[in-house]
């Protein structure tokens, strides 16, 4: 019982921070961001939004008093992760 859950806490943890700093780049649209999206020919009026999505959904994540927000959190990053890696595989980057 003990380590699973500090398994979740460290993945929890890592997922947080790797979907947290990239909605930072998202919304502030830095360069190396906005590069990557013109490579995979993505609109980059998109960006703000799924930096606020990301972020939202990292806080969703971190949201203790309302289970259902944190299981529609973990499923947007998900959804989102799945879409990346699709959009990637498609244009075979």
């Amino acid at each position: 019982m003990k380590y699973s859950k500090i398994i979740y806490w460290i993945s929890t943890i890592l997922v947080l921070l790797m979907v947290g700093i990239g909605s930072i780049g998202d919304l502030l649209l830095i360069e190396p961001v906005k590069e990557s999206f013109k490579q995979i020919d993505l609109p980059l009026y998109i960006l703000p939004f799924f930096g606020l999505a990301k972020l939202a959904g990292s806080i969703g994540i971190l949201i203790k008093s309302q289970k259902i927000i944190k299981e529609w959190a973990y499923s947007g990053i998900i959804f989102y992760f799945i879409g990346a890696i699709y959009v990637h595989w498609a244009i075979g980057d």
